[in-house]
């Protein structure tokens, strides 16, 4: 059995990005910039599954570049090409 989640809104996408970001470094201080953001709402489309798969790979990848203090455009498009 599957769920069909329902599209989040940009705002509703916005929110969800910066708490799952802030919680990825160690003590809650994951920082993401503006464009990396507007880059995961655009390749997601607002679709939650699609989301949280890139944000577990955002996650992994900032777990093994122990130095990269804040998800960048690149570190989307990083996590993005692993998963294609």
């Amino acid at each position: 059995m599957s769920h069909q989640y329902r599209t989040l809104d940009r705002e509703e996408q916005s929110a969800l990005i910066q708490e799952e970001i802030y919680t990825l470094k160690s003590g809650g201080e994951g920082k993401i910039e503006k464009n990396a953001i507007a880059l995961i709402i655009r390749l997601t489309g607002g679709k939650f599954r699609q989301m949280e798969s890139l944000l577990e790979e955002i996650y992994r990848i900032m777990q093994i570049n122990e130095d990269v203090d804040v998800v960048s455009k690149e570190v989307v498009e990083a996590a993005r090409e692993q998963l294609a």
